[in-house]
Protein backbone atom coordinates (compact mmCIF):
# COMPACT_ATOMS: atom_id res chain seq x y z
CA UNK A 1 0.00 0.00 0.00
CA UNK A 2 1.31 3.41 -0.91
CA UNK A 3 0.70 6.43 1.28
CA UNK A 4 -1.17 9.34 -0.32
CA UNK A 5 -0.22 12.68 1.23
CA UNK A 6 -2.30 15.82 1.40
CA UNK A 7 0.12 18.46 0.16
CA UNK A 8 -0.73 21.92 1.48
CA UNK A 9 2.33 23.70 0.08
CA UNK A 10 5.09 22.72 -2.35
CA UNK A 11 7.63 25.36 -3.29
CA UNK A 12 10.47 22.81 -3.22
CA UNK A 13 9.93 20.21 -5.93
CA UNK A 14 9.05 22.52 -8.85
CA UNK A 15 12.57 23.99 -8.71
CA UNK A 16 15.49 22.19 -10.30
CA UNK A 17 18.36 24.45 -9.30
CA UNK A 18 19.43 26.63 -6.42
CA UNK A 19 16.83 29.34 -5.83
CA UNK A 20 17.65 33.00 -5.34
CA UNK A 21 17.34 34.63 -1.91
CA UNK A 22 13.79 35.89 -2.56
CA UNK A 23 12.63 32.29 -2.86
CA UNK A 24 14.01 31.10 0.50
CA UNK A 25 11.60 31.19 3.45
CA UNK A 26 10.47 29.11 6.41
CA UNK A 27 7.32 27.71 4.80
CA UNK A 28 8.32 25.91 1.61
CA UNK A 29 6.85 22.41 1.86
CA UNK A 30 4.05 21.00 3.99
CA UNK A 31 2.31 17.63 3.67
CA UNK A 32 0.20 15.53 6.01
CA UNK A 33 -0.80 11.91 6.35
CA UNK A 34 -3.12 10.89 9.19
CA UNK A 35 -1.44 12.20 12.40
CA UNK A 36 1.92 12.94 10.70
CA UNK A 37 3.19 16.10 9.10
CA UNK A 38 6.24 16.79 6.95
CA UNK A 39 7.52 20.36 6.95
CA UNK A 40 10.53 21.80 5.15
CA UNK A 41 11.80 25.36 5.05
CA UNK A 42 14.83 27.64 4.96
CA UNK A 43 16.19 28.85 8.29
CA UNK A 44 19.12 31.03 9.25
CA UNK A 45 20.66 29.73 12.46
CA UNK A 46 23.64 31.65 13.84
CA UNK A 47 24.04 33.36 10.46
CA UNK A 48 24.20 30.06 8.58
CA UNK A 49 21.40 29.28 6.13
CA UNK A 50 20.06 25.78 5.79
CA UNK A 51 16.99 23.82 4.77
CA UNK A 52 15.43 21.99 7.72
CA UNK A 53 12.94 19.16 7.28
CA UNK A 54 10.78 17.83 10.10
CA UNK A 55 8.59 14.77 10.43
CA UNK A 56 6.11 15.57 13.19
CA UNK A 57 3.57 13.31 14.90
CA UNK A 58 0.45 14.70 16.59
CA UNK A 59 1.65 18.32 16.14
CA UNK A 60 4.44 17.73 18.70
CA UNK A 61 7.06 20.18 17.39
CA UNK A 62 9.10 19.78 20.60
CA UNK A 63 9.79 16.11 19.82
CA UNK A 64 10.07 15.61 16.05
CA UNK A 65 10.25 12.03 14.80
CA UNK A 66 12.91 13.16 12.31
CA UNK A 67 14.84 16.43 11.90
CA UNK A 68 17.26 16.83 8.99
CA UNK A 69 19.27 19.98 8.20
CA UNK A 70 20.92 20.30 4.77
CA UNK A 71 22.49 22.99 2.60
CA UNK A 72 21.22 22.39 -0.93
CA UNK A 73 17.84 22.26 -2.61
CA UNK A 74 18.54 18.75 -3.91
CA UNK A 75 19.34 17.62 -0.37
CA UNK A 76 16.11 19.24 0.88
CA UNK A 77 14.19 17.14 -1.65
CA UNK A 78 16.12 14.08 -0.46
CA UNK A 79 15.27 14.84 3.19
CA UNK A 80 11.55 15.08 2.38
CA UNK A 81 11.74 11.73 0.62
CA UNK A 82 13.56 10.24 3.64
CA UNK A 83 10.58 11.24 5.81
CA UNK A 84 8.15 9.74 3.31
CA UNK A 85 10.17 6.51 3.12
CA UNK A 86 10.28 6.32 6.91
CA UNK A 87 6.50 6.60 7.15
CA UNK A 88 5.93 4.11 4.33
CA UNK A 89 8.28 1.54 5.90
CA UNK A 90 7.05 2.13 9.46
CA UNK A 91 3.31 2.16 8.83
CA UNK A 92 3.21 -0.40 5.99
CA UNK A 93 6.33 -2.61 6.24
Amino acid sequence: MSIVYKIALDDIFPHSNIPDDTYLREDMYQATYEVYGIDCGWYEIDGIGQFVTYLIKDYDWDAPVIRIAVKTLDDAKWSINICKDYLQNTLYP
